[in-house]
């Protein structure tokens, strides 16, 4: 095969093969990149031992992993169908403060389009007292302090109980003991009165050294004692007309207390002992 060209000036563009070559090139297909645009979402505080959720929106099916980039540790993980939705990730904080890096993968690779940050730091109390509304004087009653983690934490606080009366008086320091239920601690108390009266009553968390709780004060409580145990109210109508009868009721509590009861008028007895 022969080749030819004609010289047209120096313009002309002069071309010349001698043979003719087929180039062959290999094309390459790759995997398709991880699906990165899933949106993480959470709290972004959160206190120590407490229940937490985090959602990813827009998951690819599989299963997916949380993990705590700052230690590589898997948090918690969930599985998607088909097509994109969101997945519900379940996890405990831990039990000192520390900070959560939180990404979200799939066959190691990031599915999720954003990090998220969680500050995990002390968590508040609420501190209750209960007892009995009536006592009998010279009886034991038990006393209990209740102090409980706040936002469902599981830490149980560590530390003492202060009971004082209502001058603020210190009546009672003692130790936490954990429960009764998650995220709680307690201590009790028996105390007897000498005399009949009404008494208030106030117990204050003081957090241990290094504890991860807050302090806390409980509202007052009020204890009412006698000398039967029982406390007895009247309850009559406002307004009464002469010769119309009217109900007059007593009402003691507690509600198992023994004895009568008689009315009286200006002292004068208007009425046989009831049962």
């Amino acid at each position: 095969m022969t080749f030819a060209t004609t010289w047209r000036g120096p313009r002309a563009l002069v071309a010349a093969a001698s043979g003719l070559a087929i180039a062959a090139a290999s094309l390459t297909v790759a995997a398709p990149a991880a699906n990165a645009a899933g949106s993480l979402t959470g709290p972004s505080t959160a206190g120590v031992s407490q229940s937490v959720t985090v959602t990813l929106a827009g998951a690819p099916a599989g299963l997916v992993d949380l993990t705590n980039t700052n230690t590589g540790q898997e948090i918690s993980s969930a599985t998607a169908g088909l097509g994109d939705q969101t997945l519900s990730f379940y996890f405990t904080t831990p039990s000192s403060p520390t900070t959560l890096n939180l990404v979200a993968y799939q066959n190691g690779a990031q599915v999720s389009s954003n990090n998220l940050v969680i500050s995990v730091g002390a968590i508040g109390t609420t501190t209750t007292i209960s007892a009995p509304n009536t006592t009998k004087v010279g009886t034991s009653t038990k006393i209990t302090a209740t102090v409980t983690s706040l936002n469902g934490s599981q830490y149980s606080p560590p530390g003492q109980v202060v009971i004082k009366d209502a001058t603020g008086a210190t009546l009672q320091t003692m130790g936490l003991t954990n429960g009764p239920g998650a995220g709680q601690s307690y201590a009790y108390w028996r105390w007897t009165p000498t005399t009949a009266g009404t008494f208030y009553f106030t117990a204050t968390y003081v957090p241990a050294g290094g504890s991860q709780a807050s302090g806390s004060t409980s509202a007052q409580d009020a204890i009412s004692a006698t000398a039967s145990g029982g406390v007895i109210s009247l309850t009559a109508p406002p307004t009464m007309t002469q010769n119309v009868p009217v109900t007059l009721t007593a009402t003691i509590v507690p509600s198992n207390t023994q004895g009568t009861v008689g009315f009286t008028l200006n002292g004068a007895p208007i009425s046989a002992a009831i049962p």
